[in-house]
């Protein structure tokens, strides 16, 4: 009998410790399954940060580069409207703009571009010489000998204010006006319409228009990429 006590009492006491085994495993198995989700729930906040910290530091780079390009972009547009070169200025824009477009804007930087000032003063003279030119040419493949015509193909008479038609001196007049207003780009489409020795005339004070509008064109396509971004 005393054996057969001892027996259940060993029993007992065994299967009692099994159980506190058994709950402490749970109790751990809830601990470690604890743990790993605040673990998780760290590294998930400091990846957080990370990106803020990151996306912080992107916009404060943007910011800095925008205002860089803008900055470049107001000197070089100064020194362009006063027809002088921006080589210095434009390794500062390169920093912080790709030019790999602006084939205009690389191409003429070291010499600049004519100002509109320069334009305006030059075109009358150059619209002159253009005018007379083919006036030469008509007199002399028409054999026309008036006086008048002799004497307007010379001097290069020309109407001063808009006129219709077709004629050289209808389209001087309006590619005048154009140029006197500021419009170079509207000058040089007149201009297109002009005799070939009326063109050629014309060419050099039309190439440094084309440049400038170039320029202008590439610049402006730089603001407003800068401005949409």
């Amino acid at each position: 009998d005393s054996s057969s006590s001892n027996s259940l009492v060993s029993s007992a006491e065994t299967e009692a410790y099994q159980q506190a085994v058994s709950k402490i495993q749970v109790d751990l198995e809830r601990q470690r399954v604890q743990i790993n989700k605040i673990s998780d729930d760290l590294r998930a906040q400091v990846q957080q940060v990370k990106e803020q910290t990151k996306a912080e530091k992107q916009s404060a780079n943007e910011i800095v580069k925008s205002a860089q390009t803008s900055s470049a972009l107001d000197k070089i547009q100064a020194l362009v409207e006063s027809g002088l070169g921006y080589q210095t200025i434009l390794a500062e824009l390169s920093r912080s703009t790709d030019l790999s477009r602006s084939p205009a804007i690389l191409d003429n930087a070291k010499s600049g571009v004519a100002s509109l000032e320069f334009l305006q003063n030059q075109f009358s003279a150059a619209a002159r010489t253009a005018l007379k030119k083919i006036r030469n040419k008509k007199v002399g493949s028409k054999n026309k000998g008036a006086v008048w015509s002799f004497v307007k193909a010379q001097l290069g008479f020309r109407s001063l204010t808009p006129q219709e038609g077709v004629s050289a001196d209808a389209v001087l007049s309006r590619a005048q006006a154009a140029v006197t207003d500021g419009e170079i780009g509207a000058a040089l489409i007149e201009i297109r319409v002009l005799p070939d020795v009326g063109q050629t005339a014309l060419k050099e004070w039309s190439l440094a228009a084309e440049s400038r509008i170039l320029v202008l064109e590439e610049l402006a396509k730089i603001s407003n990429n800068l401005t949409n971004n």
